[in-house]
């Protein structure tokens, strides 16, 4: 998540460059193409996080079932497409016929991308409360269901603001309020950002997982009776 902030700083320095560019000169110097460029590989590696926490991958299993490869997929592949759309989107103008449908486009695959992006969450709910049952280890499953019970609720809350509070805003209301709207879609952002961190930063709340696992593995490969010895 720092890597992401870190992403975020140098694509707002970058659009702000390209603006400063075009206020003096008229032309942006390249600078768009480098806002465009970091755009899109944050918003890559915003997916590949946020689907990886979502999934379990280095906390409750090291590798992703096949369910899970093919929900990343799926969400890459949307982004892409969302992200084509954008760059698209800033590169014909709204003077080009086809303006308004390039940034419907852009909308649906984004908010599609954002839907797939949160089923791997919601599955790994499914299985910690069923893992729970099953191999009796409720207090620790149960601590594990809860912190991802937040973490959906995070996401559903990321959602809802940055793509349905700020894109009912910028539709319905006049354009000076654009500022307002990309200002509550930066705080919006960076607030959530820390919280997953808080969430999944490293601590003892994760330590027990790979050791647990180790032991219940040495368990059952260990031969019946060798763990005690008979003394003569």
């Amino acid at each position: 998540m720092a890597i992401l902030l870190f992403f975020k700083f140098l694509e707002l320095i970058c659009y702000a460059n390209s603006q400063n560019s075009i206020r003096r000169s008229g032309l942006p110097h390249g600078w768009n193409i480098l806002w465009l460029a970091i755009n899109f590989a944050r918003n890559m590696l915003f997916i590949v996080v946020i689907i990886l926490i979502g999934a379990g991958w280095s906390l409750f299993r090291p590798t992703l079932k096949e369910p899970q490869i093919c929900a990343m997929s799926l969400t890459i592949f949307l982004q892409i497409l969302a992200s084509t759309c954008f760059i698209l989107i800033h590169g014909v103008g709204p003077s080009d016929k086809h303006y308004r449908y390039w940034i419907l486009m852009y909308y649906a695959m984004d908010f599609l991308c954002c839907v797939t992006m949160m089923l791997p969450a919601r599955k790994s709910i499914d299985e910690l409360g069923l893992n729970s049952r099953m191999e009796g280890k409720e207090a620790k499953r149960l601590t594990h269901k809860k912190v991802y019970e937040n973490f959906v609720l995070a996401l559903y809350l990321y959602v809802g603001f940055t793509r349905l509070a700020v894109f009912a805003l910028r539709t319905t209301t006049s354009f000076k309020f654009w500022c307002s709207s990309i200002a509550l879609e930066l705080s919006i952002e960076v607030i959530f950002y820390i919280v997953v961190y808080l969430m999944f930063w490293p601590n003892e709340r994760y330590d027990y997982v790979v050791i647990e696992d180790k032991e219940d593995e040495s368990s059952s490969m260990a031969p019946p009776g060798s763990g005690s010895r008979v003394l003569n």
